[in-house]
């Protein structure tokens, strides 16, 4: 009985434990640099859209975009959620931007209850397609909604790897960031302004601020 009580404890507490590191898990993965991301690319690129900012300066780097990928019950992909996400690049002179209309990234593995599981399935997919179909700009970047069975979006990702597959910055945000439930999105749209402000915390954290 002593045994068994034993076992019984050393399982709730991995248990817990295991919470305990999903819970570390979606909030390193919500930031910019953290997670599966390269620490030193993720460096250099937010120096470079940094510097971009400084007056009279001029984008140093350039991004291929993609349309959105759009993950529900099926996978399909927006082409004005991704202009959307080209038009922030280009607008708030971070970066020469190239739109590729045809490229449609294809999702990593399938939808389930892991989301950071998702997100790093979806880095993967993408270094994939890039090594399959080189692009010749120094990043590329795709963005990723996650939609309900009511329509709702309940998770948002932006992938941005080097041309070489090496994942340069992420994004996953979901109802537990800032820029999520601020937003509370109802459809694609509001998904996008999730994702723009999400990116705008980490390349214009003055701007988002206010400053």
């Amino acid at each position: 009985m002593a045994r068994q009580m034993g076992n019984t404890v050393r399982d709730m507490g991995a248990a817990m434990i295991g919470v305990v590191l999903m819970a570390v898990l979606w909030i390193a993965l919500s930031a910019g640099c953290a997670g599966p991301i390269d620490n030193q690319a993720c460096s250099e690129f937010i120096g470079s859209v940094e510097q971009a900012q400084a007056p009279g300066a001029a984008p140093t780097v350039s991004i291929t975009v993609f349309p959105t990928i759009v993950r529900s019950s099926e996978v399909s992909h927006d082409v004005d959620a991704g202009k959307a996400a080209a038009d922030y690049f280009t607008s708030n002179g971070l970066a020469a931007v190239t739109w590729d209309e045809a490229g449609l990234i294809p999702a990593g593995g399938t939808w389930g209850h892991n989301q950071a599981k998702m997100f790093r399935q979806s880095i993967e997919s993408f270094a994939q397609y890039l090594a399959d179909a080189p692009i010749k700009t120094d990043y590329a970047f795709v963005s990723e909604y996650l939609i309900s069975s009511n329509g709702r979006p309940v998770g948002v990702h932006g992938y941005l790897l080097k041309s070489d597959g090496t994942p340069a910055y992420g994004l996953l945000l979901n109802s537990h960031h800032e820029p999520f439930y601020e937003t509370d999105p109802q459809t694609i749209e509001d998904a996008t302004t999730v994702l723009c402000n999400g990116m705008a915390l980490d390349m214009m954290p003055e701007a988002a601020d206010g400053g």
